[in-house]
């Protein structure tokens, strides 16, 4: 598989267009499975999507939970944008 990221989101729209929005998880680890292809959300640096919301726009200390962060690479990044 070149871009198991893109393949993903596809799985995501297609399940997601079905009305089942938490059902490409399955298939994805299902097709993981039995293609033997390694699933990994792990890019060791923040979310660049999540740094870009982040960036300072407002009052200082704003809190803020991220869900699903790996290993915590958000977190670690976070702080540094004025987010608590």
């Amino acid at each position: 598989m070149s871009d198991p990221r893109a393949h993903a989101r596809e799985l995501a729209r297609e399940s997601i267009a079905r009305g089942d929005v938490t059902g490409w998880f399955e298939t994805l680890y299902a097709e993981s499975e039995r293609d033997g292809f390694r699933i990994s959300w792990v890019d060791l640096e923040p979310n660049r999507t999540g740094r870009m919301a982040a960036a300072p726009a407002g009052p200082a200390h704003r809190s803020a939970i991220v869900v699903g962060c790996g290993y915590g690479d958000d977190r670690i990044c976070w702080p540094s944008l004025v987010w608590m």
